[in-house]
C-alpha cells in the first residue's frame, strides 16, 4: 500500500453518479462500498503489516452528475488534493473509460466495479482492476436458453444506443453465440437518450418473435412500455429493482442478464456469502440489494 496521507486513517475515494441517468445504478454501487466500509471498521479497520496495526477507513464521495468531465475532475481532485489510498470506479463504461487513464497517469490502482464493456480491458492498462463479468458475455448464453425451451426458429431483433462501447459488446456477443445456434439478430441502432420510444418501435416492421433493448435505465423503460406487442423482451435493466418498480406488472417476464443473484448458493472463498450480504444490506438500508 502507497505511502498514508494520515498515520490515523485509510481514505477511500470514489467518483460516482448520485445524479443523472445512471444514478440508479451508482447508488446501489455506493451503499456496497458504504456497506464494506462499515463492516470494515465494525472489525477494527485494515491491517497494515508494515504498520503493525489497524487503521480505520473514511470514506470521501463526489457527485460526477453521470458526465465525463466532472466525474474526470473529481478523479483528479481524489488523487491530486485528498491524496486517497483506495480509489474505487465510478458507474458505466462511458465514465470508466474516462476516468482510467488519470489513475493510470498517477499510477493509481483503480478498483472497476462499474465499467463493463470490452474495451475497457483491451486499453493495455496496468493500474486498473475489473469484477464485472465483459459486456460481451452479458447475452451470450440467451440462445442456448431459447433453442432450449423453444427450439423454433427466433427472429431477434436487437435495440442499441449507437453511442459508446458498451451496447455494442453486447449486441456482437449476442450476434455471436446466435449464430451458433442457427440463430440470426437484427441490430438497429438508436440515438440515446430516447426522446420517443413510439418512433423506434414504429421501425419493428419485422415483428420480431424476439425484442433485445440495450440501452441506458430510462431508454429500457421506455422501449418495453411501448412494445405489448412482443411476446419475448430483454434489457439490460431488467436486472435492476428501479426496473420493475417504474413498470409494475408490465415487468413480469421480461428477461435481463446479472453479475449477483442472492438465490444461488455457493461456498465464498474470502469474505461474506449471499446470504450474509443480502440480509445485511436489507438490515443497514431498508431495502434489499
Amino acid at each position: 500500500m502507497p505511502t498514508l496521507r494520515s498515520p490515523r486513517e485509510i481514505t477511500v475515494g470514489v467518483s460516482v453518479s448520485l445524479s443523472g441517468k445512471f444514478r440508479f445504478q451508482a447508488e446501489q454501487a455506493l451503499r456496497g462500498i458504504k456497506l464494506w466500509i462499515k463492516v470494515v471498521n465494525q472489525q477494527g479497520g485494515i491491517y497494515l503489516e508494515d504498520r503493525a496495526q489497524s487503521l480505520p477507513v473514511q470514506l470521501i464521495v463526489y457527485d460526477d452528475r453521470s458526465k465525463t468531465e466532472p466525474a474526470k475532475n473529481n478523479v483528479v481532485r481524489l488523487l491530486k488534493e485528498d491524496r486517497v489510498d483506495l480509489l474505487f470506479g465510478t458507474y458505466s463504461t462511458v465514465l470508466t473509460l474516462a476516468v482510467a487513464p488519470i489513475a493510470e497517469g498517477y499510477k493509481k490502482i483503480l478498483w472497476n466495479h462499474g465499467g463493463a464493456s470490452d474495451a475497457i480491458c483491451k486499453q493495455g492498462w496496468h493500474y486498473l482492476v475489473c469484477v464485472l463479468s465483459p459486456a460481451s458475455s452479458y447475452l451470450r448464453s440467451l440462445p442456448s436458453y431459447l433453442v432450449k425451451n423453444d427450439p423454433q426458429s427466433y427472429r431477434i431483433t436487437c435495440l442499441r444506443a449507437s453511442s459508446g462501447t458498451f451496447a455494442a459488446h453486447v449486441a456482437d456477443g449476442l450476434t455471436e453465440a446466435a449464430k451458433f445456434y442457427g440463430l440470426s439478430v437484427r441490430q438497429v441502432p438508436f440515438t440515446s437518450p430516447i426522446k420517443d420510444a413510439r418512433e423506434i418501435v414504429k421501425t419493428l416492421t419485422d415483428h420480431p418473435d424476439l425484442l433485445v433493448a440495450i440501452g441506458s435505465f430510462q431508454d429500457d423503460v421506455k422501449i418495453v412500455r411501448h412494445c405489448s406487442a412482443i411476446k419475448t423482451i430483454v434489457t439490460v435493466a431488467a436486472g435492476v429493482a428501479a426496473f420493475g418498480q417504474d413498470l409494475g406488472p408490465r415487468a413480469e417476464g421480461i428477461i435481463g442478464p446479472s453479475q449477483w443473484e442472492p438465490g444461488v448458493h455457493y461456498s465464498a472463498l474470502r469474505g461474506p456469502n449471499s446470504e450474509w450480504f443480502s440480509s445485511y444490506f436489507k438490515k443497514n438500508f431498508g431495502v434489499p440489494p
